[in-house]
């Protein structure tokens, strides 16, 4: 009896995960009563509301987060995490910056211990969402390239903007600088101020699967 009840209540976390939690740029989104259950499980359900992790993850779609400690151990450059903001909000962010190097922005591209990470054009963005370039002008879609050739794609808009460039900052043991895909359009690492780094304890899990959004959204 003891076991059925167990394998009742796995169930019942494993589909109210879904539904009750979000990655969010806009709202924060506090932590559930119900996380210290959930964490019990390997796997998390979040749900993307803003536009700052386009082109590859659209507003509405669903992240399967691998939150085992064996894969926050082996976080990379590229990897897509979902963590606790200051304020108990989840977001979504890429990692760029790992622990004890330095990072600076030029021009809009990443400066890592002095060198550029790679970054090749393909060609103008266009935009097939309403709430992704929020009127910011033309915008030019690129891939960004990682020495050990893991790549991943971003929205960089031509005209300047205030992030485009950043002093050089070590990046302290135990934490990563995060950024969106969407460059012009995200609040990240870059406010050093008020967002600053991320901070292994408080990353939730590595992203492992983008799904579509359900058609009863």
């Amino acid at each position: 009896m003891r076991s059925k009840k167990l394998t009742a209540l796995s169930f019942i976390l494993a589909m109210l995960s879904p539904l009750m939690l979000a990655a969010s740029d806009a709202a924060a989104q506090r932590a559930n009563p119900l996380d210290a259950l959930r964490d019990l499980f390997p796997s998390r359900s979040f749900r993307v509301q803003s536009g700052s992790m386009l082109p590859t993850m659209k507003p509405g779609v669903y992240l399967r987060v691998d939150q085992t400690a064996a894969a926050k151990a082996r976080i990379r450059r590229g990897d897509a995490i979902v963590f606790t903001a200051r304020d108990g909000s989840y977001y979504i962010k890429r990692v760029i910056g790992l622990p004890g190097e330095v990072i600076a922005f030029k021009a809009g591209a990443p400066i890592i211990n002095g060198a550029p990470l790679r970054q090749r054009l393909i060609g103008p963005y266009r935009e097939d969402t309403g709430r992704g370039a929020h009127g910011l002008g033309a915008a030019l879609l690129k891939e960004e390239i990682a020495k050990d050739g893991r790549s991943w794609r971003i929205i960089d808009h031509e005209k300047p903007a205030r992030m485009d460039e950043m002093a050089p900052v070590r990046i302290p043991e135990g934490a990563f600088f995060v950024v969106g895909d969407n460059r012009d359009n995200s609040v990240d690492s870059r406010m050093q101020t008020w967002f600053g780094f991320v901070w292994s304890s408080k990353v939730i899990g590595l992203v492992k699967d983008v799904k579509p959004p359900r058609k009863t959204d």
